[in-house]
């Protein structure tokens, strides 16, 4: 709804292939209309790299210099729901990556009025569901902002976007991190795909033993000693905490059994996940699997009962966002 006197739009209606706002449903509606008589393709524009008809996603990359009235739209789009984003109409410095539903796979009951796609394919039109951006030249951030629109939540999109960054970052040469600030959404969101990484990792690297059910064997990793054990209750009683739960009794009191116990550095682990060493850092310490540090390395404590929980959980969630499909995407180079 328009408001002649303050001159805002309350209410927009846009349209899910160019963003365009209206203040009407019936001038959203004339648009669309001749948007489909004009012949122009049912989808949002850019270059599609990615493209998954069974999972009814595809991913566009659209340079900000070239497609600037559309890269407005989405930077005024994402402001209404991140409030630590800046209103941005310099769209010159970035590249915008979107996620594109495809409307016969993921969101027929939204759009049953529109046609099928004009080269005759099953996915139907291909509206905006998200995006990310990227600011060129930055080597230290993959991802500028990230954003799902709130009626695609909840499918998995956010995790997509945020995988994609890292795969276009690799194909770039980099690996980064999210850009700071993080809205509270997007902290769950990478608080939650960090955890998956390191959890795999754990299972990959420490704990194949615990998928058998075997004890964990001195010789695969080093057992802490009763000297050890000792020191972590004095300073556990010292201090009034906890302690390091080397005993092998978990939060609740349950018996986890033996711990694997590792000896990493930040650097390594992240450099096998393909993550900034800061994130790998926060990571495992938001675990707790950090017993102390070492010098430059870190002592991590393992149970294997929570290995093996986090192992499950982690199995069951599968991986929307699949890099061999990944093709095309614009590097400081060309195209790959």
């Amino acid at each position: 709804q328009f408001s002649p006197s303050s001159g805002l739009l309350h209410d927009a209606y846009v349209c899910p292939f160019t963003l365009a706002p209206f203040e009407s449903a019936a001038r959203l509606t004339r648009h669309l209309h001749a948007y489909v008589r004009s012949g122009a393709p049912l989808q949002v524009p850019g270059r599609e790299i990615y493209c998954d008809d069974e999972a009814g996603l595809s991913l566009m990359e659209l340079d900000g210099r070239q497609h600037t009235v559309f890269c407005r739209n989405v930077f005024l789009l994402a402001k209404c729901f991140l409030e630590c984003k800046l209103v941005g109409h310099d769209t010159d410095l970035y590249t915008v990556y979107v996620v594109a539903v495809h409307a016969n796979k993921r969101a027929a009951g939204f759009f049953r009025g529109l046609p099928a796609a004009a080269d005759g394919s099953s996915s139907g039109p291909k509206i905006f569901a998200g995006y990310y951006s990227y600011e060129r030249g930055s080597v230290d951030n993959n991802l500028a902002c990230i954003v799902t629109l709130p009626c695609f939540q909840g499918h998995g999109l956010g995790r997509f976007l945020i995988e994609a960054s890292y795969a276009v970052g690799y194909r770039k040469g980099i690996v980064g991190s999210p850009e700071r600030p993080l809205s509270e959404l997007g902290r769950a969101a990478y608080d939650r795909y960090w955890s998956e990484k390191v959890w795999r990792w754990v299972m990959e690297e420490a704990v194949g033993a615990v998928e058998q059910r075997r004890p964990v064997q001195p010789a695969a990793y080093d057992a802490p000693s009763n000297a050890d054990l000792d020191t972590s209750r004095s300073k556990g009683e010292a201090d009034g905490s906890a302690g390091d739960n080397e005993s092998g009794a978990g939060p609740d009191g349950a018996d986890t059994g033996a711990l694997a116990v590792m000896r990493v550095t930040t650097h390594d682990v992240a450099k096998k996940l393909r993550l900034d060493a800061s994130d790998v850092l926060e990571t495992v310490l938001r675990l707790g699997l950090v017993h102390r540090t070492e010098g430059r390395a870190l002592k991590l404590l393992v149970p294997p009962a929570l290995a093996a929980h986090e192992i499950d959980r982690v199995r069951r969630t599968a991986a929307p966002f699949r890099a061999e499909l990944l093709r095309g995407v614009t590097t400081t180079g060309g195209s790959d």
